[in-house]
This record gives C-alpha cells, structure tokens and sequence, in this order.
C-alpha cells in the first residue's frame, strides 16, 4: 500500500478477526517502528509483542476502564510500546520521549495499515498492571499499547476538520 493511501485509509479498530498476524508482516511492522527517528538518535523504545491468548485477556481486563473499549477475546495479538524517559531530554517543559513515542507508534500503526491490519492508538490504561504483567522495568513508562490483527469489520471514515481550519500560511 502506498503512504498516502495507508494514511487515508487508517482506522480505529476496535473488533477483529481471531485470524493470526503473519510472522513476515509483523517483522516489516517492527522494522518500521525500528525506522524511526528520535531524540538524538537514542532509541529509547521498546515493544513488547503479545500473542498469548491469556495474557491478552488478562490486559483486556487490566483496559476495562477505557470508556472506548477493544475486544480482546478474539485478539491476535497486541503491541505495547515502554519508552526510557532517560532517553530524551526535558526542555522547555517538555519532555521529549513523548514525542519520540508518538513517532514510533505512527511508524507502527502505518504499517500494520499498509500490510492490511488494523491497529487502534490505546493511552487510557492504568500502567502498574501492564508493567506488573509483562515483566516492564521501573524506569519504563508504558506510553501505547495498540491491539494488532485483521479487522472484523469494515469502518467508514470519520470527519476530518477542513484545511483552511488547521492550516495558517505565514503566521496564524
């Protein structure tokens, strides 16, 4: 799928087939999060890939609070991306993992997009419980997870604010 086309056609997925995710598309998904760029090259990312179906079910439960919930019971897999916040600087009060985790989870959402899969942005969670179940280091912070498999369904575009609204040529 071409670039353009990936990000036109990316949605929120939130249902999806129980169908595996193939081992070579996932290498490309995590070749392309490997891709990105960050603060001063520091590559403070790490992703944990789930695809046991318990341990899947048992973050779903630890999501249950997030008031736009996925169904976890037929997901194939999910991704859950930690950052070092040792890895960037903090300037001007912001603290810039954060925008290096926001960089690698578009990297990966596009390119489960391009191979055909659906993904979903999730940052409502409670982080002790996905650090406690997987194992994550203390000096890691869960920044993403993103469930990862064949949609179940079809979902139309949602509005998109029109140009003239977001865009200022020159100044604003």
């Amino acid at each position: 799928m071409e670039l353009y086309e990936a990000v036109k056609a990316r949605r929120s997925v939130r249902a999806y087939k129980p169908d595996p995710v193939p081992e070579e598309a996932l290498s490309r998904i995590l070749r392309a999060a490997q891709a990105a760029p960050s603060w001063k090259n520091s590559q403070g990312w790490h992703i944990v890939v789930v695809r046991e179906r318990d341990m899947i079910e048992q973050i779903g439960r630890a999501l249950s609070g997030n008031p736009r919930g996925t169904d976890y019971h037929t997901l194939p897999a999910l991704l859950v991306l930690a950052m070092d916040p040792d890895a960037a600087e903090r300037f001007d009060g912001k603290e810039y993992y954060l925008v290096d985790a926001g960089i690698v989870g578009e990297h990966l959402i596009l390119a489960a997009q391009a191979e055909g899969l659906g993904t979903c942005w999730v940052g409502w969670f409670e982080e002790a419980p996905i650090k406690r179940l997987l194992g994550i280091p203390d000096k890691y912070r869960v920044v993403m997870l993103t469930p990862l498999g064949y949609p179940a369904r079809e979902i139309p575009p949602r509005p998109r604010k029109a140009l003239a609204e977001i865009v200022h040529e020159g100044r604003w």
